[in-house]
């Protein structure tokens, strides 16, 4: 019993001066200098899960905001294309044809990142305007006007808002470069 109890008070000594050791020591908030970078870059690292997903997602929305801003860029240099064709020729050929096809389709896909949709009512003001003056020069010079118009918006949006002017200006561009591919 005495054993035990010298066991015992030997092991509680043990114990309490490993406890006033630890405590004893002061605690440093800078790592050992060659860790130092480690450590500050680790604090820049997120730290959940959920932290790393909203990054990616920030991310993702930026890289889709520069493309659509690239694709409007795009569209416009194929209406200068379109314009330049026509005015040096007079007529426009298979190729500008296939042109209007590809602004049609960058168009589109504006729109769609926009958020918007096709909008009948603006598509018969459009009919009506180029209807009242049905040559071919006049509705290019819409198209392209459109088109310049169309980029001026997408530069001035953030990828935060979401532009009305710049969805019909790209439904004005659609149904032009529609009108002006099936007139032939």
């Amino acid at each position: 019993m005495i054993r035990l109890i010298k066991t015992a008070s030997v092991l509680t000594a043990f114990v309490l001066a490993t406890g006033f050791a630890v405590m004893g020591q002061t605690p440093t908030t800078e790592p050992p200098e060659p860790m130092a970078d480690r450590w500050r870059s680790r604090e820049d690292q997120p730290r959940t899960i959920r932290e790393q997903l909203i990054k990616q997602r920030i991310e993702r929305e930026r890289k889709e905001h520069l493309a659509m801003i690239r694709r409007g860029s795009d569209a416009l240099e194929l209406s200068e294309k379109l314009e330049r064709s026509l005015n040096e020729n007079n007529q426009f050929s298979q190729e500008d044809i296939k042109d209007l096809e590809e602004l049609e389709k960058l168009v589109s896909r504006i729109r769609k990142d926009l958020g918007g949709g096709s909008d009948k009512e603006a598509e018969q003001r459009v009919e009506e305007e180029i209807g009242q003056k049905p040559d071919v020069k006049h509705a290019f010079q819409f198209l392209k006007q459109s088109t310049v118009t169309l980029v001026e918006e997408l530069q001035k949006s953030t990828r935060f808002t979401i532009s009305a002017a710049a969805i019909q200006t790209s439904n004005a561009i659609i149904t032009v470069a529609r009108f002006l591919r099936l007139r032939k």
